[in-house]
């Protein structure tokens, strides 16, 4: 029997609106963000879920919890799925990070690998752990099906390692607010069944 992962990302925040770098700090949901967590939760209220999981950041639990209520099940909160820390960037919008460290975010956007954001995390500490807390619950939940509500950064690190890609490829995949993707685990085969779905919106 397969174990399947529903990887889910966060209802906007009122930082994403402003376009505001956030990472590791604790933003919360806009109301339209609160609005996108509703129809996430519809969208899995006659599913059968076992276990749900999320970053301990408020964005991501807020989202969680509001999926999880519809199934009387606790939200398990995991740190290791927090996004990655920007440092000195957090709180900052792209236009002002591009006039104060310019040559820097381009160099990021280029190679987010070798390149980190000042005072921020490496991406692949941020896919490492995130593995690591994947794996965790993959082992713990064995042929169960499980959400785990995370952020942009982190998900897509660990979509790049499942489907095999090298992290340079980061970039390349998109993640929009309560995006949904599924990983279904055969043994240790991973097969990634859906990528950045927001049908519930619509």
């Amino acid at each position: 029997m397969a174990t399947e992962i529903i990887l889910v990302r966060h209802g906007e925040t009122l930082w994403n609106k402003e376009s505001k770098f956030q990472g590791s700090t604790d933003t919360v949901l806009s109301p339209l963000g609160i609005e996108q967590a509703e129809k996430l939760a519809d969208r899995f209220k006659e599913e059968e879920l076992d276990v749900v999981y999320a970053s301990n950041l408020q964005r991501a639990v807020k989202t969680a919890k509001a999926v999880a209520k519809h199934h009387e099940i606790v939200v398990n909160e995991e740190p290791k799925l927090q996004e990655a820390s920007f440092g000195e960037w957090e709180g900052l919008t792209f236009d002002q990070i591009k006039e104060k460290d310019g040559k820097k975010l381009d160099a990021w956007l280029k190679d987010p690998i070798t390149v980190r954001t000042p005072d921020g995390e490496k991406f692949e500490d941020v896919q490492e752990r995130a593995m690591e807390a994947l794996d965790e619950i993959r082992d713990k939940h064995q042929g169960e099906k499980v959400l785990v509500a995370a952020h942009g950064g982190t998900i897509r690190a660990l979509l790049v390692e499942l489907l095999g890609m090298p992290l340079s490829n980061f970039w390349r995949i998109q993640q929009d607010n309560t995006a949904v993707n599924i990983v279904k685990f055969y043994d240790d085969d991973p097969i990634v069944a859906l990528v950045n779905c927001t049908q519930h919106l619509r």
